[in-house]
């Protein structure tokens, strides 16, 4: 999960808090600053999602290079805070403030490929077919759902997403009676 996590949330955040940052400081005027309560609805939102994706980076980079390269608690870090609800609701509602790219099944596409191309070289936790990595592979899921398609009342999504909905369920209890027996959870 943690590496899921830096995958497809933080090196995002991080490739988007410097492609803002040189696109801001490409067109940076000298007009007078004011307050972001007085800001314009899409500057707040702008900001909320630059401060969210900065801590999200910030957060990756220090576990990457002052934790010896232990990525454990990632996840906790980035998706148990109120940040990544930020973004997650900004890009739900798909605001003018939130991402915006060209193609954007390269938002999906190219994370995943980083992912792949990381466990394909790293050796650990056995092979990546075991039941440890059922919870990646549901999230993977779910992310291309949520992205490429929308929630409607298609027989054929309505069944896509009642078939997600199983699979969560089933998963997530599993995770809850480990969790009772006094089991550790690694996922």
């Amino acid at each position: 999960m943690s590496v899921f996590c830096l995958f497809f949330i933080a090196l995002p955040a991080l490739v988007y808090v410097i492609i803002y940052s040189f696109r801001h400081e490409a067109r940076k005027s000298k007009k007078a600053t004011t307050s972001i309560f007085k800001a314009p609805i899409q500057e707040q939102q702008q900001y909320l999602l630059l401060s969210s994706c900065s801590y999200f980076a910030l957060v990756a980079l220090y576990t990457l290079l002052l934790r010896g390269g232990s990525l454990h608690s990632l996840c906790r870090f980035i998706l148990a805070s109120p940040m990544f609800f930020i973004v997650f609701i900004l890009l739900w509602e798909n605001k003018p403030g939130a991402f915006s790219f060209k193609k954007p099944s390269l938002l999906f596409a190219l994370p995943l490929a980083a992912l792949m191309f990381f466990l394909h070289f790293v050796d650990y936790g056995g092979s990546r077919f075991s039941f440890e990595y059922v919870g990646m592979f549901i999230l993977i899921l779910l992310a291309a759902l949520l992205y490429f398609i929308p929630l409607g009342a298609k027989p054929f999504t309505l069944l896509l997403w009642g078939g997600a909905f199983i699979i969560n369920v089933v998963w997530v209890a599993y995770l809850f009676n480990d969790f009772l027996c006094g089991g550790w959870i690694f996922t």
